[in-house]
């Protein structure tokens, strides 16, 4: 099973499982709040983003029963074996969007080089560390990217319809 205990960072359970505790009841919340009508402040969504980077993806992708559920495993006895892999997910991510604004570039997308980081550290393959780390998350297209189904404040809402390509006819 995995624990803070098998990774190479100095880290406790107790730790790990005080930080995914805050996360989930933030994310539950969120997603209750959101049920309601109510709309996330920028401000909330931003210090979610920098506290657990990633996050905000998990708010869109996970269902609301597993948010649920993962919180529930957090209040049982022993961490449960994705914990530390998703801890260190997070952690990783912050440290490669921390390197992104000193103008350093990894190379490769910035989930996927995190992802390979939790391996590492864990000694699991890539695709091991993403299912404990990131169960829910599904590959975006490109055109996917940064849309997101929730709501925040002070952000105009989507086009109706995606503009047409560039060269389409009536461009001119």
């Amino acid at each position: 099973m995995l624990s803070a205990n098998t990774t190479k960072t100095l880290v406790d359970d107790e730790t790990v499982r005080s930080d995914l505790r805050r996360k989930f009841a933030w994310l539950l919340r969120i997603r209750r709040d959101a049920e309601r009508g109510t709309m996330i402040p920028r401000a909330e969504a931003q210090a979610l983003a920098q506290a657990f980077p990633g996050a905000l993806r998990e708010l869109d992708d996970a269902p609301i029963a597993a948010l649920e559920e993962r919180y529930a495993e957090l209040e049982r006895g022993q961490l449960p074996a994705w914990a530390t892999a998703t801890w260190l997910y997070h952690g990783a991510l912050r440290d490669l969007l921390d390197a992104t604004r000193r103008g350093e570039r990894p190379r490769g997308h910035l989930v996927d080089v995190a992802i390979g980081r939790v391996a590492l550290e864990l000694g699991l393959s890539a695709d091991d560390a993403s299912a404990f780390a990131l169960p829910y998350a599904r590959r975006r297209t490109r055109n996917e990217r940064g849309r997101s189904s929730r709501q925040v404040e002070d952000v105009p809402p989507p086009l109706e319809s995606e503009p047409p390509p560039f060269g389409a006819p009536g461009d001119e």
